[in-house]
């Protein structure tokens, strides 16, 4: 494809992808997309997907999903309205998607991820095991696992962590 069309192709999805943003709430035919494109839907379909990397519905799907999430978090509605909102008929049609994508659902993600009115809730550590081997295994030149030849320590991984009291147990 030549660089011209290119462009051409991604200031119309820039449109498209705009035009979804602020009419979320509504129903978005693919004809309807096609036509802020200036394409066929036919072709309309093959470039979203070739360029965004996801059909236009799965791209819909994802950022009420997402909206819904934050919502989640940061509002105290209920579920069943927040589910109404995002575009489902029924509430466990709406639990089996989030599930799908934040593998929780609604209820769990907004109990671990709530914000508070002085700010998110700092995450726990997250420790993790760090495996190195030692400097006589090798000097010998082993790489499988024996009980001498590894050296096993804890290390956390959180970016919000500052503590090293658990570090290196």
């Amino acid at each position: 494809m030549r660089e011209s069309t290119v462009e051409d192709y991604q200031q119309r999805l820039l449109r498209v992808l705009l035009h979804i943003q602020n009419h979320l709430d509504a129903s978005l035919a693919l004809d309807e997309l096609a036509d802020v494109a200036h394409f066929s839907p036919f072709h309309f379909h093959r470039i979203f997907r070739g360029m965004i990397g996801e059909s236009v519905k799965e791209h819909v799907r994802r950022l009420r999903l997402e909206r819904a999430a934050h919502r989640l978090r940061f509002t105290g509605q209920p579920v069943t309205e927040i589910a109404l909102d995002a575009g489902y008929q029924q509430h466990e049609a709406f639990t089996r998607a989030f599930r799908a994508m934040f593998e929780q659902s609604p209820t769990e993600f907004r109990k671990t991820h709530r914000a508070v009115a002085y700010g998110p809730r700092r995450p726990a550590c997250i420790i993790r095991p760090k495996v190195s081997l030692t400097a006589s295994a090798l000097r010998k030149g082993t790489k499988r696992r024996s009980r001498f030849g590894w050296k096993c320590s804890l290390r956390c991984v959180s970016p919000f962590c500052g503590t090293s009291a658990h570090m290196n147990r």
